[in-house]
């Protein structure tokens, strides 16, 4: 009988040490997704950063010409 009570307290620990480390391995994937997901943020907005600087961009809050379709831009002539 005491055998079975120190099994089922020691069966209760590993238990719980395994959840623990359940909880601890969750969070450092969700962790890992977080800076995964700002990694993507980031690689897009210096992608769109390039664009800008290659395709050229609006110099002034006002539509340019190339904006509005009336002239075609250095990406649309190659």
């Amino acid at each position: 009988m005491v055998q079975e009570t120190d099994q089922a307290r020691d069966d209760a620990m590993e238990a719980q040490n395994l959840a623990g480390a359940a909880r601890v391995r969750a969070a450092a994937a969700e962790t890992a997704a977080t800076r995964s997901e700002q990694g993507r943020r980031d690689m897009m907005e210096r992608l769109r950063h390039l664009e800008f600087v290659v395709c050229g961009g609006p110099r002034s809050a006002t539509a340019s010409r190339q904006e509005q379709g009336l002239w075609s831009t250095r990406c649309q002539r190659r």
